[in-house]
C-alpha cells in the first residue's frame, strides 16, 4: 500500500508540472511586446522647439572705438540697442589744475535717445534696433543749456532702460584736441615717415619735434607748419603733409615720440607814426591752445646702406674666373721677376768685365 501510494504521488506531481509547461506556453509574452514598444518609442522622436526671449535692455556703441581722437568738436556716435524703451547718454571728464591734477570730476547729461513711438513692443513697450546721434561738444544738451565743452579727455557712457529695468550700459573714452597727427607712410626713397597733420578751427601754427623718452628734443628745430587765415582773417580746420627727416639725421629703426603743439594766433594793429599820423604794420602774437602738449607715435626703417662703387670696370666684361686672374697675375709677376733677375744678372757680368780691363 504505501509503495503505490507513493507512485500515485509521483504520477500527479508529473501531471502537476505537464500543465504548468502548457500553461505558461500559452501566456503573453510580456517581455517581447515590451520589447517592440520600446523600439516603436526609439524610432519616432519628438522634438519640442523652445524659443526663450530675452528680456533684458542692452546697448553697445559700435562707433567710434575708444581713444578715439577727433579735431572736430561734433561727432556721430552709432549704436545698438535691444529690448530698450529710451537711450540716456553721459559725458564726464576730469578738470585738472595747472599741475596736472584732477580737482573735479564733471558730468554732463546728454539729451535723451527715444525710439519711434510706432516702433515699440504693445505688450513691453520696447524697441530694438541701430541708430546714430550726433554729439555736439560746443552745445552738448540743449534742452539743458549746458556749457560749451573744451579740449580735454573723455568718457561718454550709454544707458538703455526698459520697464523691466536699466541695462548694463557701454563706454567709450576719446579725446578732443587741436591737432591730430597720423602716419600714412614712408618716403620711397629716404624711407622717412610722412603724416597727415590735422587741425581744428583757430588753430594757426603746429610745432613738431620728434622726443626721446625723457622728453628731450631730437632735432635742434621743430618742424614747423604755419596756417594761412581765410579773407575773413579766420582760420579754420584742415589738413597738412609732412615728411619728417629722419635719414638725413641718421636716426636708427624704431619708434618715436613726437610733441605736437598748436598755436592760435592775435593780429595786432601797429602803431601809429606821432609825426606822420601814418599806422605801422601789424603784427602776429601766438599762444599755446591746450597744455600739456600732445604727443603721437611714428614708426621709422632705416634705409639700407648704398652698394660699395663698383671699380672692376675694366675686367668685369672679359668673362674671366676670379682663380684665372689670380693665377695670370702670380705667372706674370715671376715673369717679370725672372727678367729683371736676369738684367741684373748682366748688368753684374759687364761690370766685372770693365773692372779686368782697367
Amino acid at each position: 500500500m504505501p509503495k503505490r501510494k507513493k507512485n500515485f504521488l509521483g504520477l500527479l506531481g508529473l501531471v502537476f508540472v505537464g500543465a504548468l509547461t502548457v500553461f505558461a506556453y500559452f501566456l503573453p509574452a510580456s517581455g517581447a511586446y515590451a520589447d517592440e514598444a520600446s523600439y516603436a518609442s526609439d524610432s519616432h522622436t519628438d522634438v519640442i522647439r523652445v524659443t526663450v526671449y530675452d528680456q533684458f535692455p542692452s546697448i553697445k556703441i559700435d562707433s567710434p572705438a575708444t581713444d578715439y581722437i577727433t579735431t572736430s568738436p561734433t561727432f556721430d556716435l552709432d549704436f545698438t540697442y535691444e529690448n530698450s524703451t529710451y537711450v540716456d547718454f553721459t559725458l564726464s571728464y576730469e578738470e585738472l589744475d595747472e599741475d596736472g591734477e584732477v580737482i573735479a570730476v564733471h558730468e554732463v547729461p546728454l539729451p535723451r535717445f527715444n525710439p519711434d513711438p510706432s516702433r515699440l513692443d504693445p505688450t513691453f513697450n520696447y524697441d530694438s534696433d541701430s541708430n546714430t546721434v550726433t554729439i555736439n561738444l560746443f552745445d552738448p544738451n540743449p534742452e539743458a543749456d549746458t556749457p560749451a565743452l573744451s579740449y580735454g579727455h573723455y568718457v561718454l557712457t550709454a544707458v538703455s532702460a526698459s520697464p523691466i529695468g536699466p541695462s548694463t550700459g557701454d563706454a567709450i573714452e576719446f579725446d578732443y584736441v587741436p591737432v591730430n597727427l597720423v602716419q600714412t607712410g614712408s618716403a620711397e626713397t629716404t624711407q622717412n615717415p610722412v603724416a597727415d597733420v590735422i587741425y581744428d578751427d583757430g588753430v594757426a601754427k603746429i610745432e613738431v619735434m620728434p622726443v626721446d623718452r625723457n622728453g628731450n628734443a631730437l632735432f635742434y628745430e621743430a618742424i614747423v607748419i604755419e596756417i594761412e587765415p581765410d579773407e575773413n582773417g579766420d582760420y579754420l580746420a584742415g589738413t597738412k603733409t609732412i615728411v619728417l627727416p629722419f635719414t638725413e639725421h641718421g636716426f636708427p629703426s624704431g619708434d618715436y615720440n613726437l610733441l605736437v603743439t598748436a598755436y592760435s594766433a592775435t593780429t595786432v594793429p601797429g602803431e601809429i607814426d606821432p609825426d606822420s599820423g601814418e599806422q605801422g604794420e601789424d603784427t602776429v602774437e601766438y599762444e599755446i591752445i591746450s597744455s600739456p602738449r600732445t604727443i603721437y607715435v611714428v614708426s621709422y626703417v632705416q634705409p639700407l646702406a648704398p652698394d660699395v662703387p663698383d671699380t672692376g670696370g675694366l675686367f668685369k666684361n672679359l668673362n674671366l674666373a676670379t682663380e684665372d686672374v689670380v693665377i695670370t697675375s702670380i705667372v706674370a709677376f715671376v715673369a717679370l721677376a725672372a727678367v729683371a733677375l736676369l738684367i741684373l744678372a748682366k748688368q753684374k757680368k759687364d761690370y766685372r768685365k770693365n773692372l779686368r780691363r782697367k
